[in-house]
């Protein structure tokens, strides 16, 4: 918990806005400690719940055909884990190409800003926009 005399520090980042950098930093770590492939998206097998149109990403669960159908390009998009950034590949609707590791994706800027450089502090201190 913040002490009232401490100021709280903001950056910005693109696609996200302004982000408070505690949590900033916590969310780099982890998505530091994962291994990232760059890829072109492609649709992956979804069910879609027979309901309300919902999908879910089919990954090999088991599931009842009387509550959803399965759909071998039903997955249309992803989103980066940092910036929500939508990858598809359906053109205009934002990146077709990113970074995935183990179903998660990062969009080319966040990988680029976050994930690639070595010196993250420096990186972190240049996206100071306020305290």
């Amino acid at each position: 918990m913040k002490k009232n005399h401490e100021k709280i520090i903001y950056v910005s980042i693109p696609h996200a806005g302004r982000y408070q950098l505690d949590t900033l930093l916590e969310e780099v770590k982890m998505l530091r400690e994962s291994s990232w492939t760059y890829k072109v998206w492609v649709p992956t097998p979804a069910l879609i719940d027979k309901s309300d149109g919902s999908s879910k990403q089919f990954v090999g669960q088991k599931f009842d055909a009387k509550y959803f159908d399965f759909q071998e390009t039903g997955w249309t998009h992803d989103h980066c884990e940092f910036c929500s950034q939508t990858i598809s590949d359906i053109e205009g609707y934002g990146d077709t190409d990113g970074y995935e590791s183990d179903l998660d994706w990062l969009c080319k800027d966040c990988y680029k800003i976050f994930i690639e450089p070595k010196d993250i502090d420096s990186l972190i201190a240049g996206l100071i926009i306020s305290e």
